[in-house]
Parts: C-alpha cells; structure tokens; sequence
C-alpha cells in the first residue's frame, strides 16, 4: 500500500518538470511590471480646498469695447454665451443719426423728379432744335425757288425791256410803253433782290435761334450737373451716416464665449472705449487657486507652488 502511494507521488513529480513554478514566477514578474509602469506613469488625483480662486483663460481673450458714447438699447452679453463672428451683442442708441439718413434719402428722393423734369427739357429742346432745322432747310430750298423764278421773270422782263426800246427809238411803239416796260424790269429785278436777301436770312436765323437754345441747354445741363453732384453729396453722406450706425452695433469679433461681461441695463449710458466684456476664442477656461504652504506633496503645484490650475 504505502510502495503504491510513493510510487505514484514519485511519478508525478518527475511529469511536472517545474511548470507550475515557471508560470508562478512569471505571473509575479508581471505584475511587479505593471505595477511600477504605474507607480512611474500613473497620476493620482489630489482635491484641496482653496479659499481664494479665479478663472482664467489658456489663451487670448479679444476684448469688447464701446466705440461710441451713447445710451444702451440692448444687450445680449451673457457670460458663457456662445457668440458666432459678427454676432450683434450690444446696440447703442444711434436714433439722431437714424433721422438724419432718413431725411437725407427723403431728400436725395426729391430730387429725382426735379432731375426727370431737366431731361425732359433737354430732349424738348433737342428735339425742337432737330425740327427747326429741317423747317429753315425747307424754307430756304423755298427761298432759292422763289429766286430762280424771280430771276427768270426779271431776266425776261429786261430782254421785253430791250425789244420795246428798239421799237421805241424807230418809232413804232409809244414812249409810255417804254415806262411801263422799264417799270416791270425795275420791280422783277427789285424782287429777286428782296428774295435773295430773304433766302440768306433764314440760315442766320437759325444761327440765332441755335445759339439762343445752346445758351438754354447749357442753363439746363448746368442745373442737372448741380443737382447731381447735390445727390452724390448726398449718397456719401448716406454712406457715411450707415456707417455711423453700424458702429453703434457691438459685433462679436470671433467665435468663441462671453468670458466676461460688464453689468449692463437697457438706458445706461457708456463712455467710448468702455470696456464692456471680452470673448474666448476656441479654448478652455483654467481655475487658479491659492493653497496655504505645505498643503499637498511638494513640487509643482503642491506646498511649493501657492497656485494650482484645474481645467474648468
């Protein structure tokens, strides 16, 4: 019995071979190598009260002044708000220069009419200019007419002149006949000379006439030109008066939060250049602390170190 039992002991020793011994040691190993990774790499976290705390920021803040002095209208400024660029977060009253740039569009409305009504003239007078023309053109073709058959007349009249001169100096016509031939010769000839004047006038009319309408289109021009450069004035001013206003709108200059913002109320009234809050952009909000010396282990932070920041 007791030959059995030993030989089977005896059997199972020499099939273990130390296995199981190898695999404790090297589980020990291991865990004895993680736990000083861990010792090495780990962090602990440490809580200590503090009486004396801040905010702060882990990078620049863009500040939000007041451009203007003015009476507060309204406010959005929150702290913690979310704002996106260009975001409207305070408006200071802008009401006088609001009433300005409406009666400068009230005016430069005004004169759009005045300037329809000078073009309007300007095309007339052309118009009639282009009419003129063509009228005295038709009139003195009438004219040079008239003259050629004047003339023809007159020439006619002074050859009748000469055939009755012949007869009269041999005799065989009366001398009144001779008058009265010398009498029409004088009168055609009297109106071709009268027609021919007639037929010069009527371009130096119109001369006169495009002179007098050059002298009204340049008056007309003249009031269109003031009238435009009134408006452009005007424009400008407009542009300038939007501007103004817009600069009563307190933008956002990025994206990011409300860090700060001062105490606020519709009707107050707020100097140029007052500060009235900041914005962080993408960034995270720090706790400075102070801790009495000795608290904690020592090293950065700890009983060396009176501040210690935290994310917040």
């Amino acid at each position: 019995m007791l030959k059995t039992a030993f030989s089977l002991t005896f059997a199972r020793l020499l099939a273990d071979r130390g296995h199981t011994t190898v695999r404790a040691l090297v589980a020990a190993l291991l865990l004895a190598g993680a736990w000083i990774w861990w010792a090495a790499r780990g962090q602990v976290t440490l809580y200590e009260i503090s009486a004396a705390a801040r905010v702060e920021l882990d990078s620049a803040t863009y500040p939000i002044q007041s451009p203007l002095l003015g009476r507060v209208i309204e406010t959005k400024l929150r702290v913690g708000q979310a704002v996106e660029r260009g975001e409207v977060l305070v408006e200071i009253d802008a009401m006088p220069d609001q009433l300005r740039l409406r009666e400068a569009k009230v005016r430069t409305e005004g004169l759009e009419p005045e300037l329809a009504r000078l073009r309007g003239q300007v095309s007339a007078e052309e118009r009639a200019r282009t009419e003129e023309q063509r009228t005295a053109g038709l009139s003195a073709e009438e004219a040079a007419h008239r003259m050629r058959e004047a003339d023809a007349a007159a020439k006619y009249a002074e050859g009748e002149l000469l055939r009755v001169q012949a007869l009269e100096r041999e005799g065989l016509t009366p001398r009144r006949d001779l008058d009265k031939a010398e009498a029409e010769a004088r009168r055609l000839r009297a109106a071709v000379s009268t027609l021919g004047a007639a037929a010069r006038r009527v371009p130096q009319e119109q001369a006169t006439r495009d002179r007098e309408r050059d002298v009204r289109l340049e008056r007309l021009y003249s009031a269109i030109a003031a009238l435009e450069a009134q408006r452009s004035t005007l424009r400008a001013g407009m542009e300038r008066l939007g501007y103004e206003i817009d600069r009563r709108r307190v933008r956002a200059p990025v994206d990011g939060r409300v860090g700060e913002a001062a105490i606020l109320r519709v009707g107050a009234v707020v100097q140029q250049g007052d500060r009235l809050g900041s914005i962080v952009p993408s960034g995270r909000l720090l706790v400075a602390a102070q801790f009495p010396a000795g608290a904690g282990p020592g090293g950065p932070g700890g009983a060396g170190d009176p501040r210690r920041q935290r994310p917040g």
